[in-house]
């Protein structure tokens, strides 16, 4: 899928929202209409319907209905408007129409919540004061007593800010150490587990003893509550990350300060977001208490001064002589924080680009095994193995599944160390991963926060290449044919547009060998088949050289100058074919055709062909 294909089926996907440049709808009229017509009825009910006999007279109730007259009239000149102009598709005027259309049953439920309130508050008097009083009573405290407010608004949204900063700050820190770092989750996990479950409340007693002032104890106490979900949250998606993120970073010289910098943290990024969004909810119910049982300031401290918010101007600013002392025009409402401590100062086709010359790699696989540990018991993959490639070949590799193939590309890249055996490369024992040796899995393994272009450039990032290097780029997406898609995101491409950014972040690096693990396993027929001739052409016009791990003989055939037929688990080598055929190859070649019935012998499936 293209990324304009993409583009147009983004609406569909809106659930039947709006879409945004596809037309208005036909009732938006109707619509709109509809929520003013509540809107005029919940300022009825607010000014014609007498309150209760048994409560009292709200000052405000003529400014509340006022008010909600005037939001049914913004509703009706919307409605007017909606259905007098007609803007231009794809136009701001009929993106902003159509966002408020799409808010439409937002405002219908929201005029029936506030008639609702209304009702069961100021006329029926059903709810106990002054824990539930009706909305004018909060526009008689807003209005009346905003300079005090406003200034608890400020000290709660400082001590909040602080608070979640420090905590969020620290959780975010202390989840990447604990999912990127054995001996740091050791020692933390256990004390995370310890305070984890206990609300950051019961820790109140303790803070305010422990700490010099109010102020300080309720930023700790804020900054625990943000800290934990976000710490939880962030180890957990560090520890989630795809091991195939660190495996490319790796193969293409990425150092670990890179690898958790931009590979684990920024993969791990949506739990850190769900972290974040719970530890704010739970600073918010902190903040609260803390102002209550200690901070002289701040919405807590608001809400405690008197029996309810309702008739809070009673209390604070009522009868003559009735809290005085708080009430004098000259005294502050929030003291002011003691200065802060400081330190002493001190589609298209690929296309082959001018010949790089590039050199291919000599590999020697000197007697390899390798097991893995599985219950406790040693599983064998590899058995001795004896392979040697030279520069500028293509060797394919055929095999059972799981016969430890793609196990021997991991062990060449340098991934992982062979349990016995040695290899080499160009003469050199491989003692880890290197950007001369660069690894293309069957997944594409692109990085999805990444652009096209951001993905090819991750080798020449990771090795701080980029600023002089960074014109190899784009000859890399013009040898994959990906010219034009360089802003486009993962998601956008298809399967192989996708394989092709692969290619190119692999050949920006300019590797002598060119690891390929399965890489069209994934694709459909059509499009492996024209990847494996392009794949050919680069292979042929770059010089480096391959290994090629595949299950289709035809793909083998057809591509590699050797075929290395592998026994079942543990692997042995069981047959080195030589491919003695010239370039470009047709698939109906006899001589392929001997090979391929050879090879399916070596396979025990001759029988069936």
């Amino acid at each position: 899928m293209s990324v304009n294909d993409t583009a147009a089926a983004l609406p569909a996907a809106n659930g039947g929202a709006l879409p945004i440049g596809g037309g208005l709808p036909s009732n938006l009229l109707l619509r709109f209409s509809a929520a003013a017509l509540l809107w005029f009825a919940a300022s009825g009910v607010t000014a014609l319907w007498p309150d209760a006999a048994d409560a009292q007279e709200w000052e405000r109730t003529g400014e509340f209905a006022s008010l909600l007259v005037v939001a049914a009239g913004l509703l009706v000149l919307a409605a007017l408007l909606a259905a007098a102009i007609r803007p231009a598709p794809r136009s701001r005027l009929e993106a902003a129409i159509a966002s408020l259309s799409a808010s439409v049953p937002w405002l219908i439920a929201l005029a029936l919540g506030v008639t609702g309130w209304e009702i069961l508050t100021a006329k029926l008097n059903l709810l106990p004061r002054p824990f539930f009083v009706p909305p004018q009573a909060l526009l008689e405290v807003y209005l009346d007593d905003w300079p005090r407010l406003l200034d608890c608004f400020a000290a709660s949204l400082r001590l909040l800010v602080t608070g979640y900063a420090v905590g969020s700050i620290l959780g975010v820190v202390t989840g990447v150490a604990i999912g990127w770092s054995r001996p740091v989750g050791y020692w933390v996990h256990p004390v995370l587990r310890l305070i984890g479950p206990l609300p950051a409340t019961a820790w109140l007693p303790i803070a305010f003893f422990a700490f010099p002032t109010s102020w300080s104890a309720s930023v700790f106490l804020i900054a625990l509550a943000s800290g934990v979900p976000v710490t939880v949250l962030t180890w957990s998606g560090v520890a989630g990350v795809n091991s195939a993120y660190y495996d490319i970073a790796r193969t293409l010289g990425a150092s670990p300060r890179f690898l958790v910098l931009k590979v684990a943290v920024p993969a791990a990024m949506p739990h850190v977001f769900v972290g974040l969004f719970m530890g704010l909810g739970a600073s918010f119910a902190v903040l609260v208490v803390a102002e209550m049982l200690g901070v002289k300031s701040g919405v807590g401290w608001y809400l405690q001064s008197g029996p309810g918010l309702g008739r809070l101007r009673q209390h604070v600013r009522g009868p003559a002589g009735d809290g005085a002392a708080l009430l004098r025009s000259g005294d502050a409402a929030v003291p002011r924080p003691r200065p802060p401590a400081r330190l002493a100062e001190g589609n298209a086709q690929m296309v082959a680009l001018e010949n790089t010359d590039t050199a291919g790699m000599t590999i020697d696989v000197q007697a390899v095994s390798h097991s893995f540990e599985l219950h406790g018991a040693p599983l064998p993959v590899l058995d001795g193995v004896e392979l040697r490639v030279e520069p500028g070949e293509l060797v394919a590799l055929l095999g059972p599944s799981g016969c430890g193939k793609s196990t021997l590309l991991r062990l060449v890249a340098g991934l992982e160390p062979p349990s016995r055996g040695s290899i080499l490369a160009d003469g050199r024992p491989i003692d880890g991963p290197d950007p001369s040796r660069v690894v293309v899995f069957q997944d594409p393994t692109l990085y999805p926060w990444r652009t096209v272009r951001d993905n090819v450039a991750l080798g020449l990032e990771a090795r701080g290449l980029l600023r002089s290097q960074g014109h190899r780029i784009d000859k890399a997406l013009a040898l994959v044919g990906l010219t034009g898609f360089e802003k486009a995101y993962p998601h956008q491409l298809s399967g192989g547009m996708a394989q092709r950014a692969a290619l190119a972040r692999a050949l920006v690096n300019d590797p002598r060998l060119l690891i390929l693990d399965e890489p069209l396993g994934k694709l459909d027929s059509l499009t492996r088949l024209a990847m494996q001739s392009e794949l050919v052409d680069l292979w042929r016009s770059s010089g480096f050289t391959g290994l090629l791990v595949t299950h289709d003989i035809e793909e083998a055939l057809f591509m590699a100058t050797r075929v290395i037929v592998f026994s079942g688990r543990p692997a042995r080598i069981k047959a080195d074919l030589p491919i003695d055929r010239p370039y470009p190859r047709h698939r109906g070649d006899p001589v392929l055709t001997e090979l391929r019935h050879r090879i399916l012998e070596l396979l025990g499936l001759a029988e069936t062909w």
